[in-house]
């Protein structure tokens, strides 16, 4: 039989979390990079967690799939 498993809530780290632990830069370089990988749906994801908290600098755009390259583009360490 098999048992139903709850999730640990008190395990799960947020964005907050994160952002504490590594600073907002590191996780603003993260969503860069993830962006010029190509990884936009992750990226986004993590624009909107931090839009959600009020520490997004330009909140998600739904379908946006703009990708600064060149000069425009951030700079990742």
């Amino acid at each position: 039989m098999t048992e139903a498993l709850e999730p640990a809530t008190t395990s799960r780290i947020g964005i907050t979390d994160v952002t504490r632990e590594f600073g907002i830069e590191a996780v603003r370089g993260r969503i860069a990079h993830l962006h010029t990988s190509g990884q936009h749906y992750a990226a986004r994801a993590i624009e909107q967690e931090l839009s959600a908290i009020g520490a997004c600098r330009h909140p998600a755009t739904p379908g946006s799939r703009k990708v600064l390259r060149g000069k425009d583009a951030p700079q990742v360490a």
